[in-house]
């Protein structure tokens, strides 16, 4: 494959996904640039790359990562990453649909940046394998791992409501 089909089957998904992670658009863009400018250096280096969409997840997920860590992105949560608002035939009922995306939203900027991780990779719609390869962890400790992610959301979102 070369490296224009890979870009455009894949930036929109690798964006959504460091969004996601950053809650910033400027910053997500950035990484998800800087993870498609590795991938050109990879290919000219003749590294075999057998599954691109997996290598850019990882490569992503690992440039944001170190942002989290090293401190310097602050969530805009509240602003950015809750979408438009939801329409229904029901007054009001869009307001509660979008607070309950803010709770979700803030409840997930709680966890381990690890749990942040496997939450969106497993929303993404990766598979077991994708999600171990990406995460680096093996790739039967993936449902495991994944269900005390999301045990851990769970009881925080009922610490708040």
């Amino acid at each position: 494959m070369i490296f224009d089909e890979i870009y455009r089957s894949h930036f929109e998904e690798i964006y959504r996904f460091t969004y996601r992670l950053l809650g910033n658009a400027e910053k997500a863009e950035d990484i998800t640039q800087d993870a498609f400018t590795e991938l050109v250096r990879q290919m000219n280096g003749s590294a075999e790359i057998r599954n691109p969409r997996a290598w850019l997840y990882r490569v992503a997920a690992n440039l944001a990562k170190n942002r989290i860590r090293r401190g310097k992105h602050y969530r805009t949560i509240l602003q950015e990453n809750v979408g438009p608002p939801v329409e229904t035939a029901e007054p009001g009922a869009d307001l509660e649909v979008n607070e309950q995306k803010r709770m979700l939203f803030r409840v997930l900027a709680e966890l381990p940046v690890r749990d942040q991780l496997l939450i969106q990779l497993y929303k993404q719609g990766l598979t077991y394998r994708e999600i171990a390869e990406i995460a680096d962890i093996k790739e039967t400790s993936v449902g495991k791992m994944l269900s005390r992610a999301i045990e851990k959301c769970a009881n925080k979102i009922k610490q708040v409501t």
